[in-house]
């Protein structure tokens, strides 16, 4: 075999310089698509308060991966909001693992009513930790306007893998409708976590926990970019390969065989 036309150093810088493309348009579509929507593209249901009742279900158990948890109703809840933070409980995060609780598989942050058609909103900073949402800014017309009762943390427990689904789909961005219950729940390893019934409410304490029988995308954000950022994502893979491939496999073929 003879191929004395690759250059096996051509090759490799070529995939560099793609690589170095596919990186800055990758990193300039995530900033595009986590920037929250304009004011005119906030849906009306986004504007209302979240709808909490009383209930009378009784408790019941749930098993997720082998562990049992108690789950305990509080409230009947739905809630309507824009995405500003989302937290996935299996990735990265030794927090729930050590804690066995694998039931709470995401954390979606997010706020609705004049916060969501805020003019300062694009000003203020939103990021997520294992358990709490944060945010900040450096502009004081943003942080006075900031309404802290309109805006909460979701700790949800799925009912279904239909429901799971849906929410590990959710994205900064989008809208979203969220219902079910607002429950208490045993830990395997002993203990209890216990939601808020309050909006008033802060830092510890003042997350809602949801048991989420109803979810679903009112709207999407930036679909556009998410997709371009998706394809950046996949096409730098696809490059990476080629680099592998023209530093371990091509020159093994590069040479000319003997006769």
């Amino acid at each position: 075999m003879n191929i004395k036309n690759w250059d096996v150093g051509d090759i490799f810088f070529l995939c560099l310089k793609l690589l170095g493309v596919i990186l800055c348009v990758g990193v300039f579509a995530h900033f595009k698509a986590v920037r929250l929507p304009r004011i005119e593209m906030i849906l009306p249901e986004v504007l209302e308060e979240p709808l909490q009742q009383n209930t009378t279900k009784a408790p019941f158990l749930a098993f997720v991966e082998g562990q049992r948890y108690r789950i305990t109703p509080k409230a009947e809840y739905r809630l309507r909001g824009l995405v500003v933070a989302t937290h996935d409980s299996a990735f990265m995060d030794i927090t729930h693992a050590a804690a066995k609780d694998f039931i709470n598989t995401h954390d979606i942050c997010v706020l609705w009513g004049d916060n969501a058609t805020s003019p300062y909103l694009r000003d203020m900073k939103f990021t997520h930790g294992d358990w709490t949402c944060y945010f900040q800014t450096q502009s004081q017309e943003a942080w006075k306007s900031f309404s802290k009762s309109k805006i909460s943390n979701n700790h949800l427990l799925p009912s279904n893998a239909e429901i799971e689904k849906v929410i590990a789909s959710a994205r900064i961005g989008d809208q979203i409708e969220l219902a079910g219950s607002l429950v208490d729940y045993t830990m395997p390893e002993g203990g209890v976590r216990k939601t808020s019934l309050s909006r008033d409410d802060v830092e510890n304490g003042a997350c809602e926990i949801i048991y989420v029988t109803q979810a679903k995308i009112l709207s999407r954000g930036s679909p556009f970019w998410y997709g371009v950022r998706t394809a950046c994502q996949v096409a730098a893979a696809m490059v990476i390969a080629g680099l592998l491939f023209s530093v371990f496999i091509l020159p093994k073929f590069s040479h000319e065989s003997p006769k």
